[in-house]
């Protein structure tokens, strides 16, 4: 039996691994051909795996190409909800079968969206939702593979809780040489943002706004919800200008704060749901010594 909570009956998240072309397109046409009468069939993967897909699929297929889909997880998850609640739940269920580009990603950016898959869990929790995740065994990296089953439905099945956990237990790198810092304090919100568009456009960032916004949110919860001052820190590592607000004396207790949509009765959330969407990639870590709110926007 699969591993999974009350509120996750209705979903179902499955996976499978395959080596050659032919496994794939009799994996995704047995999905497909499972699926109830009226149901939304929607494919996300490369051109060819779309393509090899249309040949076999009986009915309407939906097709999204996997590089414009998978941008960063916080707007690839909002982009889910989105055509969810807007077309694909309206009339019943949707299957998904997606294979995402796993090959040619930073380790970091493998840590993100395996990360994503864990939290699929929870975003879809309770939605009429049937996904397949397709996984190359050629091809996607031995790490992916094996956390695969632990962000699936299945024996290996671990709370996404417990998994997010796994991927901020690393220490986050230390800036790099120069930084900018700034100590502020309630009144300082105009000053912190000039001092942060200053300094990114220092550093070659062209388009500031995106930064701006979520430096400033970061530290209004700072100073309303946290320890009421905090340290700001602009530097780059080569490729984004990147913004770590710290906060001495909070603690965060949330480990999904900004990848849950924001829900009418808990307006709280909609701040940091923004922030993940404007940057290009949100890192926290939080503990004893408090909590670094790393903010990453690219500079290409």
């Amino acid at each position: 039996m699969p591993a999974v909570r009350n509120d996750q009956r209705s979903l179902v998240h499955r996976h499978f691994s395959y080596r050659e072309e032919a496994e794939f397109l009799t994996a995704g046409g047995a999905f497909f051909g499972s699926a109830g009468h009226g149901t939304r069939l929607v494919a996300v993967a490369s051109p060819r795996r779309l393509d090899a897909l249309r040949e076999v699929v009986t009915g309407e297929l939906e097709c999204h190409r996997a590089d414009d889909w998978f941008g960063t997880p916080p707007r690839a998850l909002a982009a889910l909800m989105t055509e969810g609640r807007e077309r694909w739940w309206r009339d019943g269920t949707a299957s998904i079968l997606v294979e995402q580009r796993w090959v040619g990603r930073s380790r970091r950016e493998l840590r993100e969206w395996k990360r994503y898959e864990a939290l699929l869990n929870v975003v879809l929790a309770g939605t009429p939702t049937r996904m397949l995740c397709a996984f190359d065994a050629e091809r996607v990296p031995a790490d992916v593979l094996r956390a695969a089953p632990r962000t699936h439905q299945g024996e290996d099945y671990t709370d996404p809780a417990a998994f997010v956990a796994e991927c901020d237990a690393s220490p986050l790198p230390v800036p790099r040489d120069p930084v900018a810092v700034r100590h502020f304090r309630r009144g300082d919100l105009t000053s912190l943002r000039a001092f942060a568009d200053q300094h990114a456009r220092a550093l070659g960032l062209r388009r500031t706004m995106p930064m701006l916004l979520s430096v400033n949110e970061v530290a209004t919860n700072i100073l309303k919800h946290g320890g009421g001052e905090g340290v700001l820190c602009v530097w780059s590592d080569g490729a984004s200008v990147v913004c770590d607000l710290i906060d001495p004396a909070f603690v965060l207790a949330d480990p999904f704060l900004g990848f849950i949509p924001p829900r009418a009765d808990r307006t709280g959330e909609a701040g940091m749901w923004a922030v993940r969407q404007l940057c290009d990639l949100v890192e926290i870590r939080s503990g004893r010594d408090g909590t670094v709110f790393r903010l990453h926007v690219h500079l290409a």
